[in-house]
């Protein structure tokens, strides 16, 4: 795992105040949320891609339909529900302030 820079903590604190961006943009709700990282911790520059998400958007997996998990329910389905990773960054760091990378 690559630590966060000054920069990417910020980012976080940023993340974290504007709480997950599918419950934001799709719901108009805020609701706490998690970093997720969209192409892992290891990479150069790993930290800026991240959106935030809610726990049953980014990890727990929905048995009734009721959301799309990220990793619980895969990529795949998560991005045909809410957008892809790459729209929802967009849109995230718009939000933030942020230039997208």
């Amino acid at each position: 795992m690559r630590s966060p820079t000054k920069k990417d903590k910020e980012r976080f604190n940023k993340l974290y105040d504007l709480g997950c961006i599918v419950c934001l943009h799709h719901f108009d709700t805020f609701t706490p949320c998690a970093v997720h990282h969209m192409e892992g911790q290891t990479k150069p520059g790993c930290h800026q891609l991240t959106i935030p998400l809610c726990g049953p958007h980014h990890q727990i997996p929905s048995n009734n339909g009721e959301w799309v998990s990220r990793h619980g329910d895969g990529r795949k389905a998560f991005e045909r529900e809410y957008g892809s990773e790459q729209e929802l960054l967009e849109i995230t760091n718009r939000m933030i302030g942020y230039e997208t990378i």
